[in-house]
């Protein structure tokens, strides 16, 4: 059986991407079908494979071009199973009547190919080609409820997303300090203006802040010293940070809190944005939702930081790992490994 695999873009690590790459283990002769690809951008097993992709940039005011992008891929009319990991348009790019395909949706409608500008008139059409092709497939599943009900499959299948759950570890009771002596933000993607509202709640407090992520637009607050800055890092590196966060603040937008379900697994409450999604996936004991008033939610986290049972934050976290999900749409498509991983 010849199994082969679509995504939207290989330009950058995503989510989408990371799963992609947990999926491939066992298929070495798979081929990956995408819009868009830059080679040696990713690297790891996903450059092993062959890769079809289009010339197309993928620039947010190119991105009124996406349906005819989609149709210049050509799948293999021998592909038995293609596994599609789908942003919006992946389940759009179209097979042979042979080809058996299951389409899994992690996003619809991606915020950074908003239609803009004079180029609002397509926003209907994208929509219309998009949910057309959604309809017609048979076997699709969703990256979460919240999804599936908005495109209106009030009772469609979900499979959660994984994530690397062995890159944020506990420390012991035993081994810990006890003391929790700042609050940790991380920067990436969180609204500027929330940034500054928490560094204001935190100085009134009197209480340490700690940043993480993307940090050059905070020039005068570190002037000022405002908190500790520390950069961007990766997951592992973040990971250590919490161990001695009162909380661990995700302010920004994604369609699955991934870093936020990171930090329970380390023991450590959060605070995120008050979307559907968010609640759908986190433990309602140990989550913080901010809905306009970041003063308050801070005195309130700022308190109660020492309520949430560690362990049980752990394991609500541990519950979303990448063996899970790469099980579960493997089973769900029906396909098993070529070979051992």
């Amino acid at each position: 059986m010849k199994v082969a695999f679509a995504i939207d873009f290989l330009l950058e690590r995503t989510p989408e991407v990371f799963l992609l790459e947990l999926l491939l283990a066992g298929f070495d002769e798979a081929d990956i079908y995408c819009l868009s690809h830059t080679p040696g951008k990713i690297l790891g097993r996903i450059e092993t494979h062959r890769i079809h992709s289009t010339p197309f940039v993928p620039t947010p005011d190119r991105a009124w071009m996406l349906p005819t992008v989609a149709k210049q891929i050509k799948v293999a009319a021998d592909v038995d199973k293609l596994i599609i990991i789908s942003s919006g348009w992946a389940h759009t790019i179209q097979t042979s009547a042979h080809t058996q395909r299951f389409t899994w949706m992690y996003d619809f409608a991606p915020k950074k190919f908003e239609l803009k500008g004079w180029k609002k008139i397509f926003s209907y059409h994208h929509r219309e080609v998009k949910m057309k092709a959604l309809a017609a497939e048979k076997n699709v599943a969703f990256a979460t409820k919240t999804l599936a009900s908005s495109l209106g499959f009030l009772d469609g299948k979900v499979i959660y997303p994984g994530f690397k759950t062995d890159d944020y570890p506990i420390v012991p009771d035993e081994q810990h300090t006890g003391e929790y002596p700042y609050h940790l933000i991380l920067l990436n993607d969180a609204p500027e203006r929330q940034v500054r509202e928490v560094i204001v709640a935190a100085h009134e407090a009197n209480v340490d802040v700690k940043f993480m992520g993307f940090d050059e637009v905070y020039v005068e607050e570190k002037k000022q010293n405002l908190g500790e800055f520390i950069g961007d890092h990766c997951a592992a590196t973040t990971a250590g940070f919490t161990h001695s966060a009162r909380a661990v603040w995700i302010l920004g937008d994604s369609k699955f809190p991934t870093a936020a379900l990171g930090a329970l697994c380390g023991g450590r409450p959060v605070v995120v944005p008050d979307l559907p999604q968010f609640r759908e996936v986190l433990p309602s004991d140990g989550a913080w939702y901010v809905n306009g008033n970041v003063k308050e939610i801070f005195k309130v986290a700022n308190r109660d930081f020492l309520s949430p049972d560690k362990k049980a934050l752990r394991r609500a976290g541990l519950k979303y790992n990448e063996r899970l999900f790469k099980n579960q749409l493997r089973a769900w498509a029906g396909v098993k490994p070529v070979k051992e991983e």
